[in-house]
C-alpha cells in the first residue's frame, strides 16, 4: 500500500490489523516502506503479523495542480502524469507486487483504496495478485468514486476491464458509493458488498469537571462555545467555507466562540493567512495532527464537531464525534446522510454553503439542550451500527465466505 497521508483508509487498515481473530486468520501486510506510516500502524507491537516490504514505485506527479498553469505546461503535465509516469509505473509495480504474492502465498487479498480510480498501485495489485494465483482478492473503496473522463478514460479503460476481472468482491464504506460505483463502472451488485467503518469509541466525558479540565489543556474558557473541525487541511475538507460562516458566527457572538482545527496538512499555510486576512486569530486555534487520546480530549472540550467538505467517503470524524454524544452538523454529501440523521443527530447542509453553515450552527449554539440531545442521539445511533465489532464481525465473514467460495 502506498498512501500520502494517513487518513480514513488508513485507520481502518490499522483497525483490521490489530483486532483480526488470529485464531481464525492469519495475517500478512504488504505495504511500501514508509516509517511514519509504519509507526501509526504500530507493526513493530502488533501480534501475528508478517511485514513484507513491497518498493512500489510512485513518481511524483508534475505540476499536481494544473489548472494554474498555461495550456502548453497543462498539456505537457496531463502528457507525463497519465502515459509516461502512470502507465510506466504499472509495469514496475505489476512485476514486483506479482514476485510479493507469490513468495508470501496468500489465501484471500485485501486492497484498501483511498477512492476509485484511487491509486494505480491498488488496481494493479488486483491485476497482479490473480497472475501469482491469488485465490481470491476483494478491495474496499474509502470515499465516493469519481468519474472517469478525458484525457484519462481511453487511456484507462483496459486497465479498469481488467481490474473487474481480477476482483471477487469491491467494498464501499457507504451505500452512496456502492450506488456510485455500480451506476458509473457497471459493476453487478453480485460484487458489491457495503461495510460501514466501526471504531472502538472516544472516551470523551460530559461531565462539566471532565468538560472544564479538557478545556483548560487547550486555553479554553468554560463559558465559551467550542466547534471542532477534525479533519485532513486539504481542499476537499472545506475549511474555507467554514472560516467564511466563522465569520459570520464571530459579528453575532464575539469572543464566545472558539474553533479547533485538529489536523494537518497541505493547505496549512493557506489556512493560516485566510485566518489572518479574516481577522480571527482569536478564534481558530491550529492543533496539528493529534493521537487518538488526544482527539478524545478534544471532543471532551467541544460543544459541536463541524465537518463541511465538498467530498466525502464515510467520515471517522462524523463517528468519532458520535461515539462521544457530540451533535454534528456536516455537508449533505458521499456517506455522511447514512451516519447524520438530519434533525435528531445533527443538522446536514449544502456542500460550500457558508450561509447555510452559520445558520445551523447557530441554531444549535442558541439551543444547547437540543444539541446535547442530538448528541445522546448520536450516540445511540453508534452503538446500535458503527462499533469496531460490527466492522470486524462483517470483514471476517466476508472473507471466509470468499476463501470457502473458492475452494468450493
Amino acid at each position: 500500500m502506498f498512501t500520502p497521508a494517513i487518513g480514513g483508509a488508513e485507520q481502518q487498515l490499522r483497525d483490521l490489523l490489530w483486532h483480526l481473530d488470529r485464531e481464525r486468520f492469519s495475517v500478512t501486510v504488504f505495504i511500501n516502506p514508509w516509517r511514519a506510516f509504519e509507526d501509526f500502524l504500530g507493526l513493530t507491537a502488533c501480534p501475528a503479523t508478517t511485514v513484507v516490504p513491497v518498493c512500489a514505485y510512485d513518481g511524483e506527479y508534475f505540476c499536481r495542480r494544473l489548472s494554474r498553469y498555461p495550456r502548453t505546461m497543462r498539456r505537457a503535465g496531463y502528457l507525463y502524469n497519465i502515459v509516461i509516469r502512470q502507465f510506466t509505473s504499472v509495469i514496475v509495480n505489476f512485476m514486483r507486487l506479482k514476485t510479493a504474492f507469490q513468495t508470501t502465498p496468500v489465501d484471500v487479498l485485501h486492497i484498501i483504496n483511498g477512492g476509485y480510480p484511487g491509486s494505480v498501485t491498488c488496481r494493479i495489485a488486483a491485476i497482479a495478485a490473480r497472475a501469482a494465483g491469488v485465490p481470491s482478492s476483494l478491495m474496499t473503496i474509502a470515499s465516493t468514486p469519481q468519474a472517469l473522463r478525458w484525457p484519462n478514460k481511453p487511456a484507462e479503460a483496459p486497465l479498469e476491464s481488467r481490474v473487474h476481472r481480477s476482483l471477487d468482491r469491491y467494498v464501499c464504506v457507504a451505500k452512496h458509493a456502492a450506488d456510485v460505483l455500480i451506476r458509473s463502472r457497471g459493476i453487478p451488485e453480485s460484487k458489491m458488498s457495503v461495510i460501514y467503518y466501526g471504531i472502538p469509541g472516544a472516551s470523551a466525558d460530559r461531565t462539566p469537571e471532565a468538560v472544564a479540565k479538557a478545556r483548560r489543556q487547550f486555553g479554553l474558557s468554560d463559558g465559551t462555545t467550542v466547534l471542532a473541525v477534525i479533519a485532513r487541511l486539504s481542499p476537499e475538507k472545506g475549511h474555507e467555507h467554514f472560516l467564511t460562516a466563522l465569520q459570520s458566527l464571530r459579528t453575532r457572538y464575539g469572543d464566545g466562540i472558539k474553533t479547533l482545527f485538529v489536523g494537518d496538512g497541505p493547505l496549512l499555510p493557506e489556512l493560516r493567512n485566510r485566518v489572518a486576512a479574516l481577522a480571527l486569530q482569536g478564534s481558530v486555534e491550529f492543533c496539528g495532527r493529534l493521537p487518538h487520546e488526544r482527539v478524545s480530549d478534544v471532543l471532551a472540550a467541544t460543544d459541536i464537531v463541524v465537518l463541511p467538505s465538498t467530498m466525502e467517503g464515510l467520515p471517522y470524524a462524523i463517528t468519532e464525534a458520535m461515539s462521544a454524544a457530540r451533535p454534528v452538523v456536516a455537508s449533505r454529501i458521499g456517506g455522511i446522510p447514512e451516519q447524520i440523521v438530519d434533525g435528531e443527530t445533527g443538522l446536514l447542509v449544502p456542500p460550500a454553503d457558508p450561509q447555510a453553515l452559520a445558520a445551523a450552527l447557530t441554531r444549535l449554539i442558541d439551543d444547547p439542550a437540543w444539541a446535547r440531545k442530538m448528541g445522546e442521539n448520536g450516540q445511540r445511533r453508534f452503538r446500535d451500527v458503527f462499533t469496531l465489532s460490527e466492522m470486524i464481525t462483517h470483514y471476517e465473514k466476508l472473507y471466509n465466505d470468499l476463501h470457502t467460495a473458492r475452494n468450493r
